[in-house]
């Protein structure tokens, strides 16, 4: 899934911090395995969104008395194969090497050392299991909570204005907000494939980290709810 002639000009959200500034501005691409245009366009002011059930997630990770940013990014504050075979009852494996990566079909060539600086700690993760069926995060440590919150208005807002992608089935319907507390914000994309549920897209911050899953698996919108809160709180732990 990659934007198709799409070029996303609306975002010019300049993230100040340690390491200087970075400017969401043009995005071009040039192929698209399956797409189509999400369920509406949003205007270039910030993100709006639906507001999601507040029932609990039904899987639960070890509890932990850190605050967010008190210990350096590893493998233990991304999702893993329990917790993602709890929720959704799929089997799923991580590969021992994972490359940088695009954050994802809506965004053409943008990483997210694009919307957060270069000189961060940044960390990306991938699950994969059977039928080409797979899981993507990645997260980054910012120098405040203020500029990951302005990092993911970005990266919202570039998803809910994806309305070049063209041919498929595939696409996002509008923005759901999970969490609008201080410093933890939570958001989702619910996917459709020919109108069935086929996982979505989460952003979220915990404190200074920022961090995006991508579900690209036949699981419907209350699992990727749950995956989303799951997300969010074992990356601030």
């Amino acid at each position: 899934m990659r934007l198709d002639h799409a070029v996303i000009a609306a975002v010019t959200a300049v993230i100040t911090g340690v390491g200087g500034a970075v400017a969401v501005a043009q995005i071009s691409d040039e192929t698209t395995p399956r797409s189509k245009p999400p369920a509406s366009t949003a205007p270039s002011s910030a993100p709006t969104a639906t507001t999601a059930p507040s029932t609990s997630p039904t899987a639960t990770a070890p509890s932990t008395s850190a605050t967010p940013g008190d210990d350096a990014l590893d493998d233990e504050n991304l999702i893993g194969e329990a917790v993602y075979f709890d929720i959704t009852g799929h089997h799923v494996k991580r590969p021992k090497q994972v490359p940088w990566l695009t954050l994802g079909p809506c965004t053409g060539d943008l990483e997210m050392g694009d919307v957060v600086g270069d000189d961060v700690t940044r960390l990306d993760g991938r699950l994969a299991g059977e039928g080409g069926r797979h899981v993507i995060e990645q997260l980054a440590e910012t120098s405040t909570p203020n500029l990951a919150s302005q990092a993911a208005d970005a990266i919202v807002t570039l998803v809910q204005q994806c309305d070049a992608i063209q041919g498929g089935d595939f696409g996002y319907g509008d923005p759901v907000l999970v969490s609008s507390e201080p410093h933890h914000m939570i958001w989702y994309f619910p996917a459709f494939d020919s109108d069935q549920a086929a996982g979505g897209y989460v952003v979220f911050t915990t404190g200074a980290r920022v961090g995006v899953v991508e579900v690209n698996d036949a699981v419907d919108e209350d699992a990727v709810r749950q995956l989303a809160q799951q997300a969010a709180r074992i990356a601030g732990a």
